[in-house]
């Protein structure tokens, strides 16, 4: 049978598989189930297998910063796709090689500096508001500062000493040691600035040549 699903169908058939399996790491629906009910009707099955077998692997391989975030919620809300998604870890080759295509979204890397380096600052100013109680911070970023608590400590010094991007970027060439030597941390404590464009695709250069006709 040659069918394509909607979100809504989607929707569905992962309600009604969920009574049955225990559902793992799942995109919107079904990647990985165990099945531990003694029966399942063949209509499932139907579209369980077809689903799982049928679609093409698409590989997001997801730098930080390259606005991946929102593309990636259209790709599962709009597309029948198999998704295997790589972030802030470096790609397995193996998972290269079983890839059908791998999608990759780059930046100006300036521009992803700040991106980054702002993305972080808010954290620490979150985190020194709740500690000082300054204001009152709503319960979603409480829950993101409590998520990022020992990282935003590590990196109270760095934020203190600069408060722009500009004025962290200044100082990587400062003549003052001291401060330019606060300043080159921020490659090693924001964890998307650890993980760069090499930390990602250093590991799997030669198999993404391979593809070249494949990649995104």
């Amino acid at each position: 049978e040659n069918f394509i699903l909607t979100s809504l169908q989607k929707e569905k058939i992962y309600n009604m598989f969920k009574k049955d399996f225990i559902i793992f790491g799942y995109n919107k629906w079904v990647l990985l189930v165990i099945y531990i009910n003694n029966y399942l009707h063949l209509s499932r099955i139907k579209y369980f297998f077809y689903f799982f077998y049928s679609y093409p692997i698409y590989m997001l391989i997801h730098i930080g910063k390259c606005g991946w975030s929102n593309i990636f919620t259209k790709f599962i809300n709009f597309h029948n796709l198999r998704i295997k998604k790589v972030h802030c870890q470096k790609p397995k080759r193996e998972d290269v090689e079983k890839a059908d295509h791998i999608c990759i979204l780059l930046r100006d890397p300036i521009t992803r500096f700040i991106s980054i380096y702002y993305f972080y600052y808010n954290l620490y100013e979150l985190f020194i508001n709740k500690v000082n109680k300054v204001n009152k911070i709503n319960k979603v970023n409480n829950e993101i500062v409590n998520r990022q608590t020992g990282l935003i400590k590590n990196c109270v010094k760095l934020f203190e000493t600069f408060p722009t991007a500009e004025s962290c970027a200044n100082a990587l060439n400062s003549e003052n040691i001291e401060k330019k030597n606060i300043a080159h941390t921020v490659f090693e404590l924001l964890p998307h600035l650890v993980f760069n464009y090499n930390a990602y695709l250093s590991n799997i250069i030669d198999l993404i040549r391979k593809k070249r006709k494949n990649i995104h």
